[in-house]
């Protein structure tokens, strides 16, 4: 499956040299996050532009998504908040009390719509460095998200448990704490955390349902990463 655009290298082949926005669509490579927001826009708009000749029916399916015919709109859920995704003219928005998304959300999900599929989750779950080229984009993962994940909550696990909770999480087995959260239907993200104590620091990890790499590439479940974390900030500052 292609989710290179014109003039990306081959499918299968990222290169680390040249990341732009419509590969990466939040600042992943560059860890100085003042990129103007307006830098995103471009690629945001290529994919408004790409919406307009999608065909609701065969999107429907390979994305097992429901279409919501009075709206004209797909409708699902994102990290738990029910979301209308609105076609031929791609815009959505989150039908809870927080309507607005953010320009990362709308590019992950157009993405989805455009290039992924959801198949069946077979039962495992795969480090960041086991999808396709999740290698490449290894170093930066782990510090923007797995390494945050553990700063953010390892000496602060009632916190965890409550943002994990908030997003509809499911308690895991798994490290000292662990929470297996849908991104979308059948999309699972599980986060583990090991507390810290006087000898070893707080430590995490962020597994993804085998079937991510149908539905995202490495790029995107790197910006997924980030995007939960996010969500989770804003929930915890609500207790």
């Amino acid at each position: 499956m292609n989710k290179n655009t014109p003039g990306e290298n081959p499918p299968g082949k990222p290169n680390p040299e040249k990341i732009t926005a419509d590969i990466i669509p939040a600042d992943i490579i560059n860890t100085n996050k003042t990129t103007p927001e307006n830098n995103m826009m471009i690629p945001l708009q290529y994919y408004r532009d790409r919406f307009r000749d999608i065909n609701p029916e065969e999107t429907a399916k390979r994305c097992v998504i429901t279409i919501n015919e009075k709206r004209q709109a797909f409708s699902t859920k994102f990290l738990s908040r029910p979301v209308l995704i609105f076609f031929p003219e791609f815009s959505l928005v989150f039908e809870d009390n927080n309507p607005i998304a953010t320009i990362s959300e709308e590019i992950l999900l157009a993405r989805f719509l455009l290039n992924g599929k959801l198949s069946p989750f077979r039962g495992s779950f795969l480090a960041y460095n086991e999808i396709p080229w999740g290698s490449t984009y290894e170093r930066q993962f782990d510090g923007r998200c797995v390494k945050r994940l553990a700063r953010s909550y390892g000496n602060s696990i009632p916190v965890f448990k409550l943002a994990c909770e908030a997003l509809g999480g499911v308690k895991s087995n798994l490290g000292d704490i662990s929470y297996d959260i849908l991104l979308l239907p059948g999309l699972i993200i599980r986060l583990i955390l090991w507390e810290g104590d006087d000898e070893f620091p707080p430590s995490a990890q962020i597994l993804f349902s085998d079937n991510f790499p149908d539905a995202f590439s490495a790029e995107d479940m790197a910006v997924i990463g980030d995007v939960l974390l996010d969500t989770m900030k804003k929930l915890q500052s609500l207790y």
